[in-house]
């Protein structure tokens, strides 16, 4: 008898614990779900409060087979490449502050209560990349968060997000890191590809419209493939001009 009640005792014992793990579980999972809304919903609001002239009108212009002469300029793909793969590490980098009249930003701690913007270093093991980035086993990018964010939750956004595709601008743009990549269009060109392959650009307004209709990793592979081309552009009046 006091062995049934034992063996009995012990069966509720491990259901109990694995009724608290699934709640723990889920737990994590739901603040991992509101952390990557937050992040996204930052930096699209970092997005909208940026004004900038584009050359390209849309995704497969920003993959290397497509270069843009401007002015007569010798002619050059948008950026470094476009990649994609799985984020691997987080961590915080520096913050930037901007005293009175200085001609440029100052780089100070991350924690800085004077920061007016922080950059945070994200690495990627790489999948699939195009571009100057082919052939590299991880990148390393920034993602921008401004002063009053919460840099705590966007971090663990990103590390929720797990597998995603960027455009990459040019390196060097951050001298504390000079082979850190930053983003394109601002940090338009940061979006997220699910387990079948489906991607979206969740921080670009009309990402639907900019995309037409790339909006999977096969479609993306494919316009990589097609034949080099050379967008001519004229900008007149700061506006740009296609001839």
């Amino acid at each position: 008898m006091n062995r049934k009640k034992f063996v009995a005792g012990g069966l509720v014992a491990a259901g109990l614990l694995s009724v608290l793990g699934l709640a723990a579980w889920e737990a994590r999972q739901a603040s991992a779900h509101a952390d990557s809304h937050y992040l996204i919903d930052h930096l699209r609001s970092r997005s909208h409060a940026t004004d900038a002239v584009w050359v390209e009108t849309s995704f497969a212009e920003m993959l290397p087979s497509q270069s843009f002469s401007v002015n007569g300029a010798p002619a050059a793909p948008r950026g470094s490449g476009v990649v994609i793969g799985r984020i691997t590490d987080v961590r915080a980098g520096r913050g930037f502050a901007h005293p009175d009249d200085a001609p440029k930003s100052t780089q100070v701690d991350f924690n800085a209560p004077d920061a007016l913007w922080r950059t945070v270093q994200v690495t990627l093991a790489v999948e699939e990349a195009w571009g100057k980035v082919a052939g590299q086993r991880t990148v390393t990018f920034a993602v921008i968060i401004d002063r009053g964010a919460d840099a705590t939750a966007a971090m663990n956004g990103l590390r929720a997000l797990e597998r995603v595709v960027v455009s990459l601008d040019r390196q060097g743009r951050h001298a504390y890191a000079p082979d850190m990549y930053s983003i394109s269009r601002n940090g338009d060109m940061f979006g997220t590809v699910d387990a079948q392959g489906n991607i979206q650009l969740p921080v670009m307004d009309d990402a639907t419209v900019f995309m037409q209709g790339l909006d999977t990793v096969a479609e993306l592979r494919t316009a990589a493939g097609h034949p080099s081309q050379t967008i001519r552009v004229d900008l007149v009046e700061g506006a740009p001009t296609r001839r």
